[in-house]
């Protein structure tokens, strides 16, 4: 494994901006964090704490404890990236934070590493803030998981929150130029682009297929005097392949994507038909459908196309939180939430908006039976009314291009959902056919009455084409459901006037 550049540090950076990854509090219990039974320690939530105990380690006279919470994989970006974990804690004995980095060896086997602070923090009876940086610069990192470590016979350690930041230099961007790439399958991928803040300045390049980053090419790159870097692209294309290029903790990734040619050409044909006068701006709200996978999803694909033939008209910002439903859009505009993914949203203006919600809108569990919708079905057109009301505010008579609910793999969430309550566990379905229906209704006839608004059907087609491998998990697209998505709000752009 490549080194990694570590740096501990008792505050937060002052020349750094951060965008929170993760932020637990620990108020009821644990939230996620736990210790395995193959580690030292006793785990509990107490009085508003994770209380952390040493204790001794299968009667060696060593004295630990850890815990680590969820894990971050490659839905967040980790190559280039620099990511903080920042504890505030109080108690007694020698505390670490740190990060479990998974990689790929070159034969293909997963291995991590532990890494935390080189000294540890003393804990005092006073809460204090500790924290460690982790620098990704030239390690291809399939996943990292935040711990927290605590050494010394009868040591205890109070946490009151855990927060992950990915952290960034102040005043320096790295951009992607070229936007993600769809070439067919067999063709030769072109170079990618990227615009570095300093001119003459060393960058570095990483680039890997996305399903076998054990085969990563490091290497640094000069930006040029206009503080542009070309990074030409090594070898085959066969899949989705990826491009980084960072400096410092600014990185981006741009994405290649080999597509079958016959689903390519279909697409393409598509592409074709779309037409604009002028350039567009569209702010797009959606869910973990549109928020995971972001450099090559479903929006990233259709943002290719559309502007094959059109270059440089569309230009998309996609504001898809994970989680989101019509309720919690409305309270992200109220400011109500505070993780920021809405934030800057309306710094700028916008020519249209494409509103994909739906999943978790219709969410179910087992203690209601399945039988009630997360947002109610009264509370649906009410909802999406005042969304609109406060887009409209800022973008007067901006047309509005509303989704259905997407389709899920039905029988996958059944499965699920009694695997949890036969652990006595809370169980969870995506997807129910009537709840769908109900809610499309809704947003249909709201289309149908409202003001420039347009009611996309995705529903429909995508159960038409239903196949299991459209799915990541029953609910979230894979790489091939991500074409499929792509395709039909590429048909919809092909059939405006």
């Amino acid at each position: 494994m490549k080194k990694l550049i570590l740096m501990a540090i008792a505050a937060l950076a002052i020349l750094a901006q951060a965008a929170t990854v993760q932020a637990t509090g620990f108020k009821k219990n644990t939230s996620g964090w736990r210790t395995p039974s193959y580690w030292a320690g006793k785990l509990s939530a107490e009085n508003g704490n994770l209380m952390l105990t040493a204790t001794e380690y299968k009667n060696s006279g060593k004295f630990w404890a850890r815990a680590m919470g969820g894990r971050l994989r490659a839905r967040h970006e980790l190559p280039g990236r620099h990511y903080r974990i920042t504890v505030l804690v109080k108690g007694s004995g020698d505390f670490y934070p740190g990060f479990l980095v998974y990689y790929k060896t070159p034969a293909g086997k997963v291995k991590y590493d532990y890494t935390k602070p080189e000294k540890p923090f003393q804990l005092t009876g006073k809460f204090t803030r500790c924290s460690f940086l982790l620098k990704l610069d030239t390690t291809v990192a399939t996943a990292i998981t935040p711990y927290v470590q605590l050494d010394g016979k009868n040591s205890t350690a109070a946490i009151r929150n855990i927060r992950i930041d990915q952290d960034e230099p102040a005043n320096v961007t790295m951009t992607d130029v070229s936007g993600m790439t769809v070439i067919r399958r067999g063709d030769k991928a072109p170079a990618k682009q990227f615009k570095f803040t300093t001119a003459d300045a060393t960058v570095q390049t990483i680039q890997f297929p996305a399903d076998a980053v054990e085969k990563a090419v490091i290497q640094p790159e000069i930006s040029n005097e206009q503080g542009i870097v070309t990074v030409p692209v090594k070898g085959d294309v066969t899949g989705l392949y990826k491009v980084v290029a960072a400096a410092n903790g600014a990185a981006v990734t741009s994405c290649v994507l080999a597509m079958d040619p016959a689903k390519y050409d279909e697409l393409d044909a598509i592409a074709k038909k779309v037409k604009a006068d002028k350039p567009l701006a569209i702010l797009y709200l959606g869910d973990s459908l549109n928020d995971f996978d972001r450099t090559y999803n479903s929006v990233d694909q259709l943002g290719y196309f559309l502007n094959k033939y059109n270059p440089g008209k569309f230009k998309i910002y996609n504001y898809s939180v994970a989680g989101d439903y019509i309720t919690r859009i409305n309270d992200r505009f109220a400011g109500t939430r505070k993780d920021g993914r809405f934030k800057g949203i309306f710094d700028r203006n916008y020519d249209m908006v494409i509103i994909s919600l739906g999943n978790n809108d219709n969410r179910a569990v087992s203690n209601t039976n399945y039988e009630q919708p997360l947002v109610a079905v009264k509370d649906v057109r009410p909802d999406y009314e005042k969304a609109i009301a406060t887009i409209r505010a800022k973008n007067s008579d901006i047309p509005v291009w509303i989704l259905s609910s997407s389709w899920s793999d039905y029988d996958a969430q059944v499965k699920k959902s009694l695997a949890r309550t036969s652990k006595g566990q809370l169980g969870i379905r995506f997807g129910i056919a009537k709840h769908l229906d109900n809610y499309n209704n809704e947003v249909k006839n709201l289309a149908a009455t409202g003001k420039n608004i347009r009611y996309i059907d995705i529903c429909t087609p995508m159960k038409a084409a239903f196949d299991s491998k459209n799915y990541a998990d029953g609910v979230h697209l894979s790489l091939q459901g991500h074409a499929l998505f792509a395709k039909l709000l590429l048909q919809a752009f092909a059939e405006s006037k």
